[in-house]
C-alpha cells in the first residue's frame, strides 16, 4: 500500500529449509543428536541465506512411558541479507516432556518454548496411536494469538492437526496450521530412519 493505505499491488514471499539430522542412542535412557539446517527466504525480489544447527538431548524412562528433551535451536548466522542489514537467528530453547498413560492409546506433550526477542510459549499436543501404523495428531500453541489483527476473532490460531504413516523405515507426516489473518500453513515432512 502507499502512505494513504490504497492498494497498489501485491507480492508473495516463501521460505526453504533443507535439514540433516543425526542422533544416537548413548545408552536405554539417553539420546543425543544434532541438526545442520540450510535456509533461504524470499520476499518480493529480496532474499536472504543463513546456516544454524541444532542440539538436543532426550531422557526416555525405563518403559518409554515418560520422557523430556532440551533443545536448543538456531545457533549459526544469516550469510545474505533481504535488505542491507543481517541480523541474528532467532535463537530458541524448548524444554519438554511426554508422556503416554497406561490404560489409553495416546501421547500427551507439553513444550516450553523461550526465544531471544519474544515472551515465551507453551505448546500442548496429544498423538492418539491405536491405528498403527497411522497416527492422528492434534495440537495448540500460545503463539497463536500473535497471528490475529486487532479486531480478528479468530479462534483457531495456535492450533493445528495432523496426521502420520510408518512405512517400513520411513515415517510420512502432514500438518495443517490456520494462522488467522496470515493464512494457512501446511507442513509435509519425510522422516527416515535406521
Amino acid at each position: 500500500t502507499n502512505t494513504s493505505g490504497d492498494i497498489i499491488g501485491d507480492f508473495s514471499g516463501g521460505d526453504l529449509m533443507t535439514a540433516f539430522t543425526v542422533a544416537f542412542k548413548h545408552n536405554r535412557s539417553f539420546s543425543y543428536g544434532g541438526t545442520v539446517k540450510a535456509i533461504y527466504e524470499k520476499v518480493h525480489d529480496f532474499s536472504a541465506t543463513g546456516i544454524a544447527v541444532d542440539l538436543a538431548v532426550k531422557y526416555s524412562s525405563d518403559r518409554d512411558r515418560y520422557s523430556a528433551g532440551l533443545m536448543v535451536q538456531n545457533l549459526g548466522r544469516q550469510l545474505s541479507a533481504l535488505g542491507t542489514e543481517k541480523y541474528r537467528l532467532p535463537l530458541m530453547v524448548r524444554a519438554g516432556g511426554a508422556m503416554r498413560p497406561r490404560s489409553i492409546p495416546v501421547v500427551v506433550a507439553v513444550d516450553g518454548i523461550f526465544m531471544v526477542d519474544n515472551n515465551p510459549v507453551v505448546a500442548l499436543g496429544i498423538e492418539y496411536f491405536e491405528l498403527q501404523p497411522f497416527y492422528a495428531r492434534m495440537g495448540w500453541n500460545s503463539f497463536g494469538s500473535n497471528y490475529r489483527g486487532v479486531d480478528s476473532d479468530d479462534i483457531w490460531a495456535g492450533f493445528s492437526m495432523g496426521v502420520g504413516f510408518d512405512h517400513n523405515q520411513l515415517h510420512i507426516a502432514y500438518a495443517y496450521s490456520p494462522a488467522a489473518d496470515l493464512g494457512t500453513s501446511h507442513r509435509a515432512t519425510v522422516t527416515w530412519s535406521k
